[in-house]
């Protein structure tokens, strides 16, 4: 019955989430639970660092894709202002591979995320 109630409240969770919620009730803590609830976690996600950065990596995996890969190609200077603003480590503007007039897809979509759940915005999104 556990198992059954876990699949209907839960079931757009990963496998490895279903697994960690079937365990006994003292291994759930809120962090577990509700992070990525719509109602909680994605209400507002500011109050959960790392949440915008765990979807879009499990994203990308389970569609067997990397946003890093993908570049567009901007104005040189527009490319610097996104290079040097502050990002998480896994979405850079920037990957080794870029050539000068590019950024990766992975940090302007992570932007976008992050600006659609009014998360400060970088000055060269306002």
């Amino acid at each position: 019955m556990r198992r059954l109630i876990i699949s209907v409240k839960y079931g757009y969770f990963r496998p490895e989430d279903i697994v960690l919620l079937s365990l006994p009730a003292p291994n759930w803590d809120d962090e577990k639970t509700s992070r990525r609830l719509v109602g909680a976690g994605w209400s507002n996600p500011a109050s959960y660092p790392g949440l915008i950065e765990d979807e879009l990596t499990c994203a990308m995996d389970e569609n067997d894709l990397s946003l890093q890969g993908i570049t567009f190609k901007l104005d040189e200077s527009v490319c610097n202002s996104m290079k040097n603003h502050p990002t998480n480590e896994l979405f850079t503007a920037e990957k080794k591979n870029n050539q000068r007039d590019e950024v990766n897809s992975g940090f302007i979509l992570h932007q976008i995320l992050r600006a659609v759940y009014n998360i400060k915005l970088p000055p060269f999104l306002i």
